[in-house]
């Protein structure tokens, strides 16, 4: 059992990722919804957003989680490889990555889609709906059930079949045209068009304040062979602000326009 409490705080969004968005302090800006409807813009270290207390963590209810998850399998197996990726893919683009590369980096986004809050709520349900029709409902209503649904979560992540999906797209990098604002970054990171789980797809994830990293399949790979930058750029900003949860991570004001018309008002967890 891991019960390191130095890995008490579970990020959902990869710390080396929102650190591209951080200022000469070290500092990104946050734009939130407050309750009376206005937004607030702050300005946070990557490492204090983003987050949830022991989310991963296997008896949470416990005076000492077990923190497992996020330690042993997320830490070192999925963002500290991914880190020295993501930055070769900011200087060199996707031309030249090689196999474990693109494997690694496939992982990231894989876990990027089932890492959410939201997400982790609905496997711990799902065990604890596997837990009922097994053990029935005496054994559900004990808490350690909804850990039975972090077993679907690493499973999901470490998917042969979804990571094959994902690697076997196509892969390439927009970049933000000159003279049009930053790129942002959302607690929901992705832009998602088409249905992933199903048939064509594409993924757009903010990998700089001035570069998207895109993966398609079927006809979205056509769509985005030809998408004009500039509408790609603004298109992709409003459907992030649109999906995300509460929380949307700039380098400055420019966007408060946006955040403030699209920004929702409420959790998905809520």
């Amino acid at each position: 059992m891991s019960n390191n409490n130095s890995h008490r705080n579970h990020h959902f969004v990869p710390r080396f990722l929102l650190a591209e968005w951080a200022d000469k302090d070290g500092k990104l800006g946050v734009f939130r919804r407050l309750p009376s409807g206005a937004v607030r813009f702050d300005r946070h270290s990557p490492k204090a957003v983003a987050k949830v207390k022991h989310l991963y963590s296997i008896r949470r209810g416990a005076s000492q989680p077990d923190v497992f998850i996020e330690k042993d399998i997320l830490g070192p197996h999925v963002d500290d490889i991914a880190a020295p990726v993501h930055q070769h893919i900011l200087s060199h683009g996707v031309v030249n990555l090689s196999d474990d590369q693109r494997f690694i980096w496939s992982r990231l986004l894989l876990a990027g889609m089932f890492r959410l809050p939201f997400m982790i709520n609905h496997f711990r349900h799902l065990g604890r709906e596997r837990v009922r029709a097994k053990n029935g409902e005496a054994a559900a209503s004990h808490v350690d059930a909804l850990d039975e649904g972090l077993k679907l979560f690493v499973a999901a992540i470490g998917s042969q079949k979804y990571n094959r999906k994902i690697r076997s797209a196509e892969w390439t990098v927009f970049k933000v045209p000159s003279g049009w604002k930053d790129a942002l970054i959302c607690d929901l990171p992705f832009a998602y068009f088409g249905d992933f789980f199903k048939d064509a797809f594409a993924l757009v994830l903010p990998i700089s304040p001035r570069q998207f990293f895109v993966c398609s399949s079927g006809k979205y790979i056509e769509k985005f062979a030809h998408m004009n930058h500039d509408w790609m750029t603004k298109v992709t900003n409003t459907r992030l602000v649109q999906h995300a949860d509460q929380y949307v991570y700039t380098t400055d004001l420019r966007h408060q326009g946006l955040v403030e018309k699209w920004l929702r008002s409420y959790s998905l967890d809520s």
